[in-house]
């Protein structure tokens, strides 16, 4: 399976194979063995491509479910959309979808973050949600910004469908949520409908 690309030092976890000794970083140990895939760091086009690879090879296994780890500031919309789907996918093979929020959920973190599995999300006593607008930005012609402002507007509508599908947040507070940055602490992350429960322990 393949696993995470990062620029730290990872720990590696060694296993006796039947052909020898084998090395796993620990983070495709973890999804190997848990079915854990972690999100840390910016979302982007070679982190969601990583999760796709994961939730593929993890439903070839025939898992029952899989955990989403997440701990990231957010990231780039279109990626946040790829990682959705891909969670939708997992879910329509019958696999539960489990996200579990440790530090933060930003952004599109939260918007992965809440797109658990119904009754399978969970977050740390000090963590934080956040969630905001769209951030872009347009140069070019007057048309070409008046097409970005629609594409923009139809991508944050959306978005906001999202939420409002998946918590308890209703149509007629959503922009509390998306007009400038909200921070949400756990408790009130339960109490919105954005995370299932408070955990103590792994």
């Amino acid at each position: 399976m393949k696993g995470k690309i990062l620029s730290r030092t990872t720990p590696v976890k060694y296993e006796a194979g039947r052909y020898g000794e084998q090395a796993y970083d620990i983070y495709s140990w973890l999804a190997k063995e848990q079915g854990k895939i972690f999100i840390d760091g910016v979302i982007n086009t070679e982190v969601a491509s990583t999760i796709i690879a994961q939730v593929y090879a993890l439903k070839h296994e025939a898992v029952k479910e899989i955990e989403f780890v997440i701990n990231s500031p957010g990231g780039i919309v279109y990626d946040c959309n790829t990682i959705l789907d891909a969670m939708e996918l997992a879910k329509r093979a019958k696999i539960t979808v489990k996200t579990t929020c440790i530090g933060k959920a930003m952004s599109c973190g939260a918007l992965i973050f809440l797109n658990g599995s119904h009754g399978y999300r969970t977050i740390t006593p000090r963590s934080y949600v956040m969630m905001h607008d769209i951030s872009y930005g347009q140069y070019g012609s007057h048309i070409e910004m008046e097409n970005e402002l629609e594409h923009v507007t139809k991508l944050k509508n959306a978005l906001k469908d999202h939420v409002i599908l998946n918590t308890n947040i209703t149509r007629e507070n959503i922009n509390d949520y998306f007009d400038r940055n909200r921070y949400i602490d756990a408790y009130e992350a339960v109490d919105l409908g954005i995370a299932d429960s408070v955990i103590e322990g792994i």
